[in-house]
């Protein structure tokens, strides 16, 4: 009944094909259950629909990338069709992640500071805070 409302068919035309009156198959249709079953059966279809339509679309996508990569009059426009090809035939390459684990109990606090007191510096065009301004958090007092 679903399947068939999410056709199109109307609750006539649902009735007649599964021998039911029109306003119980209303009455079915306005249940929470199958409202919800309705938008999945709906949901689905566009997604099917999407999905075949993409399939015909990739190989003409796949063609104009190809020409592309060897008749465009740019060479980033070739570069960039052919690392395009190749990312979706192999993959788009990992970048190396390193993570240090550093407990922040063993670190010296003066080094901390220093080097917050230099990038601040660097920040504001050379000027340094006096290292008796600041709390060890490194934040500025106030007042």
């Amino acid at each position: 009944m679903v399947f068939l409302h999410a056709q199109g068919l109307n609750y006539s035309e649902i009735g007649r094909r599964l021998d039911k009156a029109p306003s119980y198959i209303s009455n079915v249709l306005r249940q929470p259950w199958a409202r919800e079953r309705l938008a999945e059966e709906l949901r689905d279809a566009g997604r099917d629909e999407l999905r075949e339509l993409l399939k015909g679309a990739a190989t003409d996508a796949v063609h104009k990338l190809i020409n592309l990569s060897e008749t465009a009059n740019s060479e980033s426009v070739q570069l960039g069709a052919s690392q395009a090809i190749l990312d979706r035939f192999l993959g788009k390459p990992n970048q190396p992640l390193t993570v240090a684990n550093v407990d922040p109990e063993t670190l010296p606090i003066q080094s901390l500071q220093n080097s917050l007191t230099k990038t601040e510096s660097a920040a504001k065009g050379g000027k340094e805070t006096p290292p008796e301004r600041r709390f060890p958090t490194g934040k500025y007092r106030t007042g």
